[in-house]
């Protein structure tokens, strides 16, 4: 689905309003306010403040499955290979997007409404569906073993890198990061992370 500029701008407000206060604790009125707008606005573009999540998650959804789907059709490289960019891409993208991440753990963590349950389930789905074609091509090829159990894989990369982007001070001063964050994150911490995940994979995949 595509979104109107003035959808965008919304949902970009939106994001960081959830990141910041959580779903419950943004009003539609916070939305508006900052987008100069009324509060038939939200009704009027997307419904209700549910289905206003809803799109915060889609966008990004779009975007992560425009960029894999192109990673998957690339020939000239192994599945190791798309692997190891993938944790790139999630990485870079977890700076980029930092908001959406903390939305995703927040209402994980805290909300009680089934539909925000449901909403983040299909969404982390529709991702790791994307990553378990790769895995489960190189699987076929006997490119990586048999027995690689592709949901722990997954939850090894995404819990790990959730763990440190809530503790990346006490992270980067125990591993020795000592380069000052930029933008709120710490480079030579998230290079060795990058390297880290990388090196985990290839091991539980191929066993090298």
């Amino acid at each position: 689905m595509k979104f109107s500029e003035k959808e965008l701008q919304v949902i970009d407000i939106a994001e960081r309003l959830f990141a910041e206060k959580g779903f419950e604790g943004t009003s539609v009125r916070d939305i508006v306010k900052e987008a100069c707008g009324n509060v038939s606005m939200i009704s009027y573009y997307f419904g209700s403040k549910e289905n206003l999540l809803l799109a915060v998650l889609e966008r990004r959804n779009n975007e992560v499955i425009d960029h894999i789907t192109h990673l998957i059709d690339n020939k000239d490289l192994t599945d190791m290979q798309k692997i190891s960019i993938f944790i790139d891409d999630f990485l870079d993208n977890l700076v980029k997007r930092r908001n959406l991440h903390k939305v995703l753990i927040r209402e994980e963590l805290f909300s009680r409404d089934p539909k925000i349950y449901t909403m983040i389930y299909e969404f982390k789905k529709k991702n790791m569906a994307m990553i378990e074609q790769i895995l489960q091509h190189g699987k076929e090829t006997g490119e990586f073993k048999k027995d690689a159990d592709i949901a722990l894989l997954m939850a090894t990369v995404i819990g790990t890198t959730s763990q440190l982007f809530i503790s990346q001070d006490f992270y980067a001063q125990i591993s020795g990061a000592a380069n000052p964050a930029t933008g709120g994150f710490n480079p030579e911490l998230f290079n060795k992370l990058k390297a880290h995940l990388k090196g985990i994979l290839k091991l539980v995949l191929t066993g090298e």
